[in-house]
């Protein structure tokens, strides 16, 4: 970063930094990467340069705790970029430059992410992750308490209201996600 400064490259260059995964290390005595815990969906991402807000920093950046997806990364470069992507085929994703701008503490209500057959939901205090293959909600918490994830509520009485209602969301983002596919297959074969 320094060598840009220095050579004033950085003044016209957006730099985005992303990863995979969260900074899963061993946790629960799994070094996989391949599940839903926070520490794994818990994503770092980093947007510097010219048209990032800058307000509000804390040790030179600003931090935010709000649910976004990777798939937001398409309309915030677009939109960085000058593109105008509001008569392009809807795509997945938000421009997060617009929450940052707004200062808008909730971006949106939830955010999913698929493994196999497997589909998580994450919302503000809840976590649901749903396996149709193997028998239906595999994995419930309650972050706002149980941040940590170690009180399994999956099949605990008490909790079937907001359990169905995950799985409903979980239900409907499926359908959304294969109409996408659909349209994509679509013009594949055109």
């Amino acid at each position: 970063m320094d060598i840009l400064k220095d050579r004033e490259i950085r003044k016209n260059k957006v730099i985005i930094f992303t990863s995979d995964h969260g900074d899963f290390l061993g946790d629960f005595a799994i070094w996989d990467k391949r599940y839903f815990y926070e520490n794994v969906v818990g994503v770092p991402l980093i947007i510097s340069g010219p048209g990032i807000p800058a307000e509000e920093r804390f040790n030179a950046a600003r931090l935010s705790k709000a649910l976004i997806s990777n798939i937001d990364l398409y309309a915030t470069i677009m939109n960085l970029s000058g593109m105008n992507i509001d008569g392009l085929r809807k795509r997945p994703g938000y421009n997060i430059l617009e929450m940052l701008r707004e200062k808008r503490g909730v971006f949106r209500n939830e955010v999913f992410a698929d493994l196999a057959t497997s589909v998580m939901i994450r919302t503000g205090n809840w976590k649901l992750v749903f396996d149709p293959q193997q028998g239906g909600v595999q994995y419930f918490f309650n972050l706002a308490i149980d941040p940590r994830e170690e009180n399994n509520l999956a099949g605990v009485r008490g909790y079937e209201s907001i359990t169905l209602e995950l799985i409903q969301k979980v239900l409907s983002y499926r359908i959304l996600k294969t109409q996408f596919t659909h349209i994509k297959e679509e013009q594949r074969i055109q």
